[in-house]
């Protein structure tokens, strides 16, 4: 399944990325970013390392 692009660009450069109930969203933490506040329910993070060793295979590692 391909991953979709980013979200729709505001004027001042910023790309909003929706998301709906159940998604994932992966992103690059290098980049500045904000995650709005929301009401109810539960919000779960997860923070790894992700990269590509030299045969082009995903890895994974914290």
């Amino acid at each position: 399944m391909p991953l979709p692009g980013p979200g729709p660009e505001l004027d001042d450069g910023r790309v909003v990325e929706p998301a709906e109930p159940g998604d994932g969203v992966l992103f690059d933490c290098r980049n500045f970013h904000q995650v709005q506040d929301f009401e109810g329910g539960r919000r779960i993070t997860l923070s790894l390392f992700l990269g590509f060793t030299m045969n082009g295979e995903l890895v994974a590692w914290s």
